[in-house]
């Protein structure tokens, strides 16, 4: 149980305004917002029904959406 209260954490630490970023690390361009990983993260907050990742994924579908080419 300890490894999946850690992954929570860790993917509670990686929820923002946007939703998802790559790693909760200020570091390059883990400090946005990726499809990849906001699917990967949504997708395992879906199996749990965790309402914060829902959220989070929701969020970041909407902030991928605005930012992508015609």
């Amino acid at each position: 149980m300890i490894f999946l209260e850690s992954a929570y954490v860790l993917l509670h630490n990686c929820i923002t305004e946007n939703g998802y970023v790559a790693s909760p690390i200020k570091h390059d361009n883990y400090n946005r917002v990726w499809a990849r990983d906001s699917a990967i993260a949504g997708l395992a907050a879906l199996c749990v029904n965790d309402e914060k990742g829902i959220n989070a994924l929701i969020r970041s579908t909407v902030h991928l959406s605005r930012h992508q080419a015609d």
